[in-house]
């Protein structure tokens, strides 16, 4: 089947598919060139800042809020992000309804994203319904986290100002920073500069968990990333080498036969840290 007159000369074994640069490399000269760090080696891990309130018992994992054991059941609580594009705007009263009907579920805890007009309301209304918060923070996959040094610090900016704001927030039990970003970075660039931003991107968080926990010293950092099957190996292992700070890697995962199969994975790639289904 081949489609031109090219055929392997008798007795050879192999193609050589070796092609010769030196016709083009005057056009190399053309492209914007970037100097990467060395990020495809292996570091020095840095020395993790963790959680006071995440303890390794004999055979698991605990998160400990008001000194016990706390085992999350949560609903992803974002209405009300776009209410600027038309939607109607988010009331107290439909916060409190739906916090009754998520209490009514049995579910403890909401996770919400991104500081708005409308956290005092929440902070309120879960107080009165005895419900906790996971309080998150998104971080855009078109970002380049190598490059784009303002952006990263207006992130940081927002983080910290905002953990300094509400840690006295009763009801908030978890920070969360990061929600699928290391795996959607592929949407938006390709190999082999992907590799370096997600490592980048992962050193960022470590940065920021450990500010964070230099603030608040008690409530744990947690980042959720996609459950992408063979990538999901990938994120473990940047996270397990590059950020040691978050206390907790949520996964957000939908399919009991994927759930099912998390256990395993961290117990071979990242047995020193727990995980969460997010």
């Amino acid at each position: 089947n081949w489609i031109t007159d090219f055929r392997p000369e008798n007795g050879n074994e192999f193609i050589d598919w070796t092609y010769g640069l030196s016709d083009i490399s005057s056009y190399l000269d053309l492209f914007n060139q970037v100097k990467l760090p060395n990020t495809f080696g292996y570091e020095n891990t840095p020395k993790a800042s963790k959680s006071a309130n995440v303890v390794n018992n004999e055979g698991g994992f605990s998160m400990l809020v008001e000194g016990e054991p706390f085992y999350m059941k949560g609903i992803c609580y974002n209405t009300g992000h776009d209410w600027e594009e038309g939607f109607i705007p988010l009331t107290r009263n439909q916060i409190a309804g739906d916090f009754i009907k998520i209490k009514a579920m049995g579910a403890n805890t909401i996770r919400r994203y991104e500081p708005s007009i409308y956290d005092w309301n929440i902070f309120k209304e879960a107080e009165d319904k005895g419900l906790k918060i996971m309080y998150g923070f998104w971080f855009d996959p078109k970002t380049d986290y190598l490059k784009d040094k303002d952006k990263l610090a207006a992130y940081e900016k927002k983080v910290l100002s905002n953990v300094r704001k509400n840690i006295d927030q009763e009801s908030i039990i978890a920070w969360s920073i990061g929600n699928e970003t290391w795996g959607l970075l592929k949407k938006h660039y390709g190999q082999p500069y992907l590799t370096v931003l997600r490592r980048e991107y992962v050193k960022f968080l470590e940065n920021l968990a450990q500010k964070i926990h230099k603030i608040d010293p008690n409530r744990p950092v947690f980042s959720s990333e996609e459950h992408d099957n063979i990538r999901l190996l990938g994120a473990i292992h940047d996270f397990k080498n590059y950020a040691p700070s978050i206390d907790v890697i949520g996964i957000n995962s939908y399919y009991d036969e994927n759930i099912s199969a998390l256990d395993e994975i961290f117990t071979r790639t990242d047995s020193n840290r727990p995980y969460t289904i997010t």
